[in-house]
């Protein structure tokens, strides 16, 4: 709860907060001990609480968004046991020996604030004759991702129902049930949605060589350099292909200039079932930057 990503740092906050013995804080021996003795179920209702409350006193919100938005991603460990029956088993290549993957879903609120880390949901072996790692990941983030919502709109209600998803999460089944369900979805595409991806990269660039971006970054600063993003967007493929109140295609330009001046640029698409009216060009971008930036800093918030 104390938003950390150390012990070492909760340490150093619990004796600036004047706790522990004499008010000289609390170790972060004595925290790891202390963790070590409780069940994740303990923490989860004080989360919920304290997530629901900062919300309804207005802590939460975004200026630029009305609604709240939460990313859902998948985090994953490789150990050499199989975590009390949690792990997926897996083969090394030359099939010499044996490693098991757990993995959890995870939501962040990233339109708050601090990108509050929302819970996590564990998700176990997956049945399947497939081999391929990612293959069998697909599958069980698929697998997992409905019941995962379901506990998350119980314990938050309607601060919960608009959602961004990798290219991995969702299958065209689950978008259109997700649709007709009354969420919001801003997805990732990729080539794992081969049909959809094809049309939707032929009408994208078709426009990228006609008009102007329609939002635009400024050169900012990155580890890989200075980085510019222009996005476009199309309305053209509602219903195509059975693809219903698919509302808008998205392809964001990635430039990224090096320190000797080198351009090197990406392109990376994305589908909502937003109208143009609930989500501007420039929330778009907002909202997939948000997206992108939630991977490494809240998956070691909620560890």
């Amino acid at each position: 709860m104390s938003n950390r990503s150390a012990l070492r740092e909760v340490e150093r906050l619990s004796q600036r907060m004047g706790l522990g013995s004499r008010g000289r804080g609390i170790s972060d021996g004595a925290l790891s001990h202390l963790l070590g003795l409780s069940h994740p179920d303990d923490f989860e209702p004080m989360l919920v609480a304290s997530v629901r409350d900062a919300y309804r006193r207005g802590e939460l919100r975004h200026p630029d968004f009305s609604e709240p938005w939460a990313a859902i991603d998948g985090k994953y460990s490789t150990l050499d046991h199989h975590c009390g029956g949690w792990g997926q088993k897996f083969f090394t290549a030359d099939a010499s020996d044996v490693y098991w993957r757990v993995g959890v879903l995870r939501a962040v609120l990233i339109t708050s604030p601090g990108r509050v880390a929302l819970g996590q949901f564990p998700m176990g072996p997956v049945q399947t004759t497939d081999t391929d790692p990612e293959k069998i990941k697909h599958t069980g983030e698929i697998t997992n991702l409905p019941p995962f919502i379901a506990k998350l709109r119980q314990q938050y209600g309607d601060l919960v129902r608009n959602f961004t998803l990798d290219a991995g999460l969702w299958s065209k089944a689950l978008y259109l049930a997700m649709d007709v369900s009354g969420f919001g979805l801003l997805c990732g595409l990729k080539e794992n949605k081969p049909e959809l991806h094809a049309e939707v990269a032929r009408q994208l660039r078709i426009d990228m060589a006609k008009f102007a971006p329609q939002a635009e970054s400024d050169w900012e600063s990155s580890s890989r350099g200075k980085v510019r993003r222009r996005l476009w967007r199309t309305t053209k493929l509602d219903g195509w292909l059975g693809w219903h109140n698919l509302r808008q295609a998205i392809v964001v330009e990635q430039t990224t200039r090096d320190s000797d001046g080198k351009e090197t640029v990406e392109l990376r698409y994305f589908v909502t079932n937003a109208t143009t009216g609930n989500l501007s060009p420039l929330q778009l971008l907002r909202l997939i930057r948000l997206h992108w930036a939630i991977a490494v800093p809240v998956f070691w918030d909620c560890n």
